[in-house]
């Protein structure tokens, strides 16, 4: 799971519309911003699946286990929970360097191909 972290009005939404371009991966929101997230989007002249506000989600058509990309995800799971969220905890991602791994492992890395 990839994870934006910025402050307000830092480009979280901007990157997560790029990646819905790229990935034609629907993007969920809170209520009532799914038109300002598709209009950025047409503003910044990349196609995205239409966004999907949480109050649709139990809707058919979302039931199913299709990756989706979440804008604002504290306040979707504000709306989840129907009370603030004082804390919360991530998982930071794990980064390792091929080096770390030819180390780790005793790997000569000049008999794999690394994709990224």
């Amino acid at each position: 799971m990839k994870r934006i972290i910025k402050s307000r009005s830092q480009g979280k939404t901007y990157e997560l519309i790029k990646i819905s371009a790229k990935e034609q991966i629907p993007i969920l929101c809170v209520n009532n911003s799914s038109h300002l997230v598709k209009e950025l989007a047409e503003k910044m002249d990349l196609k995205i699946p239409h966004p999907i506000e949480y109050k649709h989600l139990c809707l058919r058509q979302y039931q199913d286990n299709k990756p989706i990309l979440v804008d604002n995800a504290e306040y979707v799971l504000q709306q989840i929970l129907r009370r603030p969220i004082y804390a919360l905890s991530v998982n930071k991602p794990i980064e390792i360097k091929k080096e770390e791994v030819a180390d780790r492992f005793c790997l000569n890395m000049d008999d794999f191909e690394i994709v990224e």
